[in-house]
């Protein structure tokens, strides 16, 4: 579906309304969506806002840790 990180992040921007993103829950996505175990699925852009939403959680989990 994106074909780089600025495309996604751009897509993410767009579909949630933000202007700035985590970048930290951006590059977790980033990493997961580029690894070759993950590659050949269809993936929805309401997918890829749902993940973004869950790295974002998972981030702030840590960050109060």
């Amino acid at each position: 579906m994106c074909r780089d990180k600025e495309e996604l992040k751009q897509l993410l921007i767009k579909e949630l309304k933000l202007e700035q993103l985590n970048e930290k829950a951006l590059d977790e996505m980033w990493n997961v969506i580029n690894s070759p175990a993950n590659r050949g699925y269809e993936v929805t852009r309401e997918h890829l806002v749902n993940y973004y939403l869950t790295c974002v959680r998972f981030e702030q989990l840590k960050d109060n840790i």
